[in-house]
């Protein structure tokens, strides 16, 4: 600073210095907003001016823009150029590790937009890298950024040991370990500040904060997307030793139910003033209209950016999801006619399609087909189109035709592994599906899913938790599917379902073969019970070791209404885990079920009842099963199908079932058996 300017700024003290010890007579001479605007002036003073982008990037890079300075925004500033910058990499964070950025910076209500930051294999990464114990950060908005990095990957802070105040980011991050919508990770204090995005990464996966170690977060939201491995969260990935206050998410929009700290919100709920507990709708915090987000009145309103639609009309655009900017892992597509996927034969040295490694969007087959679809990546966990389907993630109206797939763990044609999401009228025609866990025909792993009115037909192998629709469900509602399968492994083998270890299924059935002469735990429809079935039946084949049956090869969940009517055959010489309808029941409940005994070549059975043919094709054997809404026979000519499967109008025929009676068996063999 030269002399001539430390003298002006002296004389401006002294002036101001008299000016606010005067009489408010003074004042009022000169006027209150005349005094104001001096204040505001001094603060200009004393501070370095930030007016262009150029000014911008010299903070820390120039001796008279140190790390330590204290700055302030003086207007918007675009960054959308930044993608060709450094070969690519994009523009350079503020401060690392080693020297933090540790001054002050207001935003003065304005607003940094379009930043690119391409580094994958650097930490500390946003639009300030690494904020230390003494830096500020204030009334700054971050718009329309993509933000790629390793750990410790933020909208507006990589790393904040700092203060970040009235703040918000809204755009794509991208990371492996420690990322958040705002800050990766915080050791400081957030306050009165938001974010809106997409956000992904492995672990510590948050939609405002990846990590908080120890720090403080009070009055905040985030609205978005959250793509995690393990440890994420709507609003906080993982808090250690942290402070969450007041703070919230969205739960509509995340998809997510869980947050290491926080309230989760509905969407509608989000849009309400009396939601946010304590806040400041005075001074800081407005909300336009219900229904909106709040926003912070000193940057103004923004909106959540919903991703638009992208159509896909070849498997190279299809490649494309998830690996290209173009094609988000969060977008809407619409597969606009039939695609040929035959030479994926070739791709990759034989290895075919890439699965989609993680998607959370919408796919709309149009009723379209994928014909030939190609993966054989035997060393890979999550393998399918897609290899794993996030929460809020949805497929429809989808058909996969001759698709061949081999992986390792959660493998399936459409969905290697659902955790959250929704499959609906999509089917599999002539499939063949290899693996080692969890392998099914369409899905190989189901978490929180609803799937619906979806099918499979073709050749399974595995080695353990091996379904005709799906290796196992682990919480998802299955209604109104159907499965005609070759299968063949080791253990927890369904017709259907693999293993239910949790969740239901309804109105579904299964056809087809299990032949695994020393297999265990091998149902008709599913292998391994611990869940709620209803009105399903199988006509499906089971040859296998131990603990078999032609519905269920083990129960400990509960059975209503279902029935079996294929052949099963145990080539243990332990008989008494081997059932006509279910192989060992253990304290589950099987009730008002039945299995076809002259079929099935199987007089007992741990759970259900046995029936002669015949009497398996009148309706009065079946006790309260619904004809009229659920349930349709042929009587006397055929075994019941669910009306779902057809246009079907009364019941048509005679029972003709008068003098046969059911045949029950020993103690323990009958209904709601195991307690």
């Amino acid at each position: 600073m030269t002399k001539f300017t430390l003298f002006r700024k002296n004389v401006f003290l002294l002036f101001l210095t008299i000016l606010m010890t005067a009489s408010i007579s003074f004042a009022e001479l000169i006027g209150i907003n005349t005094v104001e605007r001096f204040m505001k002036a001094q603060t200009l003073y004393d501070s370095i001016v930030i007016d262009t982008v150029e000014k911008f990037l010299k903070i820390g890079k120039e001796v008279y823009f140190p790390l330590s300075g204290d700055y302030i925004l003086q207007t918007d500033l675009d960054l959308s150029r930044s993608n060709t910058w450094d070969g690519g990499k994009g523009y350079e964070p503020i401060g690392n590790d080693i020297l933090p950025f540790t001054g002050k910076f207001n935003g003065n209500g304005h607003k940094i937009t379009g930043v690119y930051i391409n580094r994958p294999d650097v930490n500390n990464i946003g639009v300030f890298g690494v904020i230390g114990r003494s830096g500020l950060i204030k009334n700054l908005g971050v718009e329309d950024y993509i933000i790629m990095g390793k750990e410790q990957v933020g909208g507006l802070v990589g790393k904040n040991l700092g203060e970040v105040e009235k703040c918000y980011s809204k755009g794509i991050n991208e990371g492996t370990n420690s990322v958040g919508g705002l800050v990766g990770i915080n050791g400081g204090n957030i306050k009165n500040s938001f974010s809106m995005g997409y956000i992904k990464g492995d672990t510590w996966v948050g939609g405002l904060v990846g990590r908080n170690e120890g720090g403080t977060v009070e009055k905040t939201y985030a609205v978005g997307k959250v793509a995690g491995v393990i440890r994420y969260g709507g609003l906080i990935g993982t808090n250690n030793s942290g402070t969450v206050i007041s703070s919230y998410w969205d739960v509509d929009k995340s998809g997510l139910i869980t947050s290491s700290g926080g309230s989760g919100k509905t969407t509608t709920q989000m849009g309400r003033e009396s939601t946010y507990v304590n806040w400041d709708f005075v001074d800081i915090w407005s909300l336009a209209k219900a229904g909106n987000y709040p926003y912070l009145k000193e940057l103004g309103p923004v909106i959540f950016s919903e991703p638009g639609s992208i159509s896909i009309s070849t498997i190279e655009e299809l490649q494309q999801i998830g690996k290209d900017l173009d094609y988000p892992w969060f977008g809407n597509y619409t597969i606009t006619s039939d695609i040929d996927a035959s030479d994926t034969k070739q791709w990759d040295s034989g290895k075919g399609f890439k699965p989609i490694s993680t998607f959370s969007g919408k796919i709309n087959g149009g009723g379209h087909k994928i014909t030939g679809l190609y993966i054989n990546r035997p060393e890979l966990d999550d393998v399918g189109l897609i290899g794993r389907l996030l929460s809020g993630g949805e497929i429809a109206l989808l058909e996969l035709n001759n698709c061949e797939i081999t992986g390792d763990w959660k493998v399936g044609c459409i969905v290697g592994k659902i955790e959250s999401g929704v499959v609906e009228n999509c089917k599999v025609t002539n499939g063949k599906v290899m693996g080692g866990v969890f392998v099914g025909g369409l899905i190989g792993r189901s978490g929180r899913a609803s799937i619906s009115l979806c099918s499979f037909t073709g050749e399974i192998d595995g080695y353990d938790t091996i379904g005709g629709l799906i290796g196992q469900n682990a919480g998802g509602v299955i209604l109104a599917c159907g499965s005609s399968a070759q299968l063949t492994g080791n253990f927890n083998i369904g017709g259907l379902v693999g293993h239910q270890s949790n969740g239901s299924i309804s109105e579904s059935y299964s056809l087809g073969m299990i032949n695994s002469a020393g297999s265990q735990f091998a149902g008709g429809f599913v292998g391994n019970n611990a869940g709620t079935i209803t009105n399903s039946y199988s006509i499906t084949d089971v040859t296998a070791y131990l603990y078999v049956g032609g519905f269920s090869g083990i129960n400990s969940g509960t059975i209503s209404k279902c029935y079996s009517a294929g052949v099963v055959e145990g080539t243990s010489t332990a008989t008494d885990s081997i059932g006509g309808f279910n192989g060992y029941n253990m304290k589950g409940k099987i009730n008002t079920s039945y299995w076809d005994m002259e079929i099935s070549k199987q007089m007992n059975s741990d759970g259900g009842f046995g029936l002669s043919t015949k009497e398996m094709k009148c309706s009065t054997s079946y006790i309260d099963w619904d004809f009229v809404g659920i349930w349709f026979m042929r009587r006397s000519l055929e075994y019941p199908v669910l009306r779902w499967q057809g246009d079907y109008g009364e019941l048509e025929g005679e029972d003709n079932c008068e003098g046969e009676g059911v045949i029950e068996g020993e103690e323990g063999e009958g209904e709601e058996e195991g307690e």
